[in-house]
Formats: structure tokens, sequence, C-alpha cells
């Protein structure tokens, strides 16, 4: 199942799903934990805090965020709908395959553990960030077990929070 890509994980760079900005402000996760860290996301993880129904839990969420102050990359993968103009890399043809496995693995992971994604679009999103952090060579951050086994069936390093440095 693994793609090729750059082989090269530089463990002092993590990209974080939108999970750990959650878990920092429920203090699952100490804020220091992440200080001295080479952090990312894309524009898909402050998006999707964008979609925080409780107003208030997403300006503290938001806050945080920039508190954290990742750098942000844009995707690898553009995808009408859910990609941003100039924060995604258009894929030339045929390199979209790979985020199409990926994505469609993402679905069959979700379906075998009778998990409801409230909308496709975030399984899409999950598989834009995964991505990124297999083709730049990231180490991923995650509690989301779908999305941790997909990244590293494809080559991804994954670690769940607790274990961060």
């Amino acid at each position: 199942m693994k793609e090729p890509h750059n082989q090269n994980h530089n463990s002092s760079k993590y990209i974080l799903d939108t999970n750990v900005f959650n878990d920092v402000v429920d203090e699952v996760i100490p804020l220091e934990r992440l200080k001295g860290l080479t952090l990312f996301v894309n524009h898909i993880q402050i998006d999707e805090l964008k979609l925080t129904k409780n107003l208030k839990r997403r300006a503290i969420l938001l806050e945080m965020f920039h508190i954290i102050e990742p750098r942000t990359v844009p995707t690898r993968t553009g995808v009408w709908g859910v990609s941003k103009w100039g924060q995604a890399m258009w894929s030339k043809s045929g390199q979209g395959e790979f985020f199409s496995r990926l994505l469609n693995r993402i679905k069959q992971l979700d379906k075998e553990n009778n998990k409801k994604s409230s909308e496709s679009s975030n399984q899409t999103r999950d598989a834009l960030i995964a991505e990124t952090a297999i083709k730049e060579g990231f180490v991923l951050v995650t509690n989301d077990g779908t999305l941790a086994t997909a990244a590293g069936e494809y080559g991804c390093q994954v670690i769940d929070y607790r274990v961060l440095p």
C-alpha cells in the first residue's frame, strides 16, 4: 500500500491533527509539551476549528491555535469544495491517485469500525492532513485511530500526543 514519498522523516517536524487543539484546551495535553517543537498545520485544521458550533468554545480553540503558532503549509492535493485557493497544491494528471487511495482507505476503516462520519468531507479533510504529513515527511500527531492507521499503512510516522517528546 505504501506510495513512494519522502523517506527522511524528520522527527522534529510535526503536523497536528485538529483533535490536538481540543485536547490542549481541555488540558489533556499540557501546552508546555508543544513548546519548542516545530509544528505544522494546513488550512484544514483551522477550517475545522471554525466549524465548532459552540461559539464560546470556537473562540477558545481559535485563541489556542494562535498561542501554539503552528506554521502553515499547503495541502498536497486540492479538492473542490474543501481546499482553499492558494493553500493547496493542485495535482498534475495522475498524481491524485495517491490521495484517492488514502481517502478510500479511511472510508473503508470507518466502515469496518462502524464509525459514522458526520459528513464525508471530514474523511476528505483527514486524507488531506495525512497526505501532507506523508509527502512532507512530517510526524502526524493525532488520537484518531482511523487516521493513524490509514496514514501509518502508507508510510507515515504517527504518534499519539501522549508520546510527544
